[in-house]
């Protein structure tokens, strides 16, 4: 018995001796502030790999929509999406890196793939399905795709008391929407109504789009050729112990703007008609008529649509706390389809046994997040796994009205 509780003993101290006591910073620290790529326990190599996804609407509860049998109240939907109507969506990243150290010069190379599709549905469109309308009617929302594949080097150097990173790489345009978006229409009629909703928005890009749907890998020689180039910059400030203090960053600098070389038009629809509804109500038939048209790619014509990524300025202040870090931080995107500001706070762990849970609130670029992680700070592994629960509007996420995930694994000595 005395062995086996000294062996658990030495167990934990040595666990405990293993796992580091380094600040955690998110996933998608280092595209905020390429700076932070320094501060990792793994002072000589280090290679990783990063992927979130997230899906989200404003109007219906998740706990609503999973259940088995999903009544929908149109009313509570109106009143629950607010004046901003009806926002729907969906976010994906994909990133990898690995970074050579020697000395205080850290140096390698990054890949980053991010991408964000939503839809927006002005509110007069839900009144019209909750209340009804006598009258002719018909509106336009948007339809927002945006996506980018990027690869080139990041290094981030110690200067006094200072740190500074940089990201520079080539960027492709996977798929960047125009004009058009979602449009709808009611026409009233003394026998019944048509009505119809959709999607029929141009979209440009460097890739083959119709072979990505179907389940092809286009050509990138073309898409290479055409592609543009960026850079993130910051700037550290660190403490006495040598851990970051504040920063600041600038990020998705368009140096030389991409060429999407093809347009393309995304369709879909969805209309209910009724003609004669009294008399087939008399004949116990369904005097609804519903028809759908899944969502569509073709092929318009060549283009040469220079594409830049919307640029942004971040900052992030950390108080040390005994057991934990307090991080407010916040990321101003400048863009007219997606910009915001995006304020944040993250609370995480700074020693053993705290360091293994970090938590936090903030808007990441088009939706709120609420975050709970878990943590395992190996030295030569760091394993990262995070839950969050998502909404367009801030409040949303106590919903919760979407969720995402999370996984950051990094290897190295």
């Amino acid at each position: 018995m005395k062995r086996s509780i000294l062996f658990i003993a030495i167990l934990l101290i040595v666990v405990a001796m293993t796992l580091s006591g380094q600040l955690y910073f998110d996933s998608r620290s280092a595209h905020r502030n390429p700076a932070l790529s320094a501060f990792t326990p793994r002072r000589t190599f280090e290679m990783g790999i990063q992927t979130d996804v997230a899906g989200y609407n404003s109007a219906f509860a998740l706990g609503d929509i999973l259940q088995e049998t999903w009544v929908i109240d149109l009313n509570e939907a109106t009143e629950r999406a607010g004046d901003g109507g009806f926002r729907a969506g969906a976010t994906a990243n994909l990133g990898t890196h690995g970074i050579l150290r020697l000395g205080g010069v850290g140096f390698g190379g990054y890949t980053g793939l991010r991408s964000v599709a939503e839809l927006q549905v002005p509110r007069e469109f839900l009144e019209l399905l909750s209340e009804g309308n006598i009258d002719d009617r018909s509106g336009t929302g948007n339809a927002i795709i945006e996506a980018h594949l990027e690869a080139g080097i990041r290094t981030a150097f110690n200067w006094r008391e200072w740190t500074f990173g940089i990201n520079a790489a080539p960027f492709v345009p996977i798929a960047f929407s125009g004009e058009g978006g979602f449009v709808f229409d009611l026409t009233t009629t003394d026998e019944g109504f048509n009505a119809s909703a959709g999607i029929d928005t141009r979209v440009f890009s460097s890739v083959d789009l119709v072979a990505l749907q179907d389940g092809a890998m286009p050509d990138l020689g073309e898409a290479i050729s055409n592609s543009g180039f960026k850079v993130d910059l910051g700037v550290i400030r660190r403490d006495v112990a040598g851990l970051p203090q504040w920063g600041v960053g600038l990020t998705d600098i368009t140096i030389v703007r991409a060429t999407a070389t093809s347009e393309f038009r995304v369709t879909g629809s969805y209309s209910a008609s009724t003609e004669n509804a009294i008399q087939a109500f008399l004949d116990d038939e369904d005097p609804l008529v519903l028809e759908a048209e899944d969502i569509d790619v073709k092929f318009v014509g060549d283009a040469a649509e220079r594409i830049r990524l919307a640029p942004g300025v971040s900052g992030f202040y950390r108080f040390g706390l005994p057991f934990v870090d307090v991080i407010p931080h916040a990321h101003v995107v400048f863009s007219e389809t997606l910009g915001a500001i995006n304020p944040g706070i993250t609370v995480a762990g700074n020693r053993f046994p705290t360091n293994l849970l970090y938590f936090g609130i903030g808007r990441e670029r088009p939706v709120w997040r609420a975050t709970a992680g878990l943590r395992i700070p190996l030295y030569v592994m760091e394993l990262n796994l995070q839950i969050e629960s998502t909404s367009p509007r801030i409040l949303g996420v106590f919903g919760p009205d979407g969720l995402a995930a999370a996984l950051d694994v990094r290897l190295g000595f």
